[in-house]
């Protein structure tokens, strides 16, 4: 007598097409999250890690995915990394230009010093050409 596995290999088969669309839907959500690994695709499928080996042609779409996704991670990182640079230089041109600023501000105070001090100094020259003339000296 022949057994009759028709209805078991159908289910079977069934079964492990259900199970193939919930790993391509667990890949593409990951994959859309920009975060994906065979241990959280596993998680979300509801199956082991030696299913990808039982199945490489879905392990090839999990390793694709995982590429592109590190790849943009990458260049993310990357981005992130020219904008610290760029940061770093502007701090650095920053801090150049807040010490030019306080050598003109130096700068600026000696000129006012000079002024006050040459003021005084054209006061004390007309007080003494004063001070001569009352007395009728002669100016030098």
């Amino acid at each position: 007598m022949k057994r009759n596995t028709k209805p078991m290999e159908n289910y079977n088969r069934k079964r492990g097409e259900e199970t193939r669309e919930r790993v391509l839907k667990a890949i593409d959500f990951y994959k859309e999250k920009g975060e994906i690994s065979v241990t959280l695709v596993c998680q979300k499928a509801h199956i082991s890690r030696t299913y990808f080996t039982n199945h490489p042609d879905v392990r090839k779409v999990l390793d694709d995915a995982i590429g592109i996704t590190n790849r943009k991670l990458k260049k993310r990182m990357q981005s992130q990394d020219s904008k610290d640079a760029l940061n770093k230089a502007l701090y650095t041109q920053i801090k150049k230009m807040q010490k030019q600023i306080e050598q003109y501000q130096k700068e600026e105070s000696y000129k006012e010093k000079y002024e006050n001090e040459r003021a005084k100094n054209e006061s004390l020259k007309k007080k003494l050409d004063e001070a001569n003339l009352q007395n009728g000296l002669l100016n030098f």
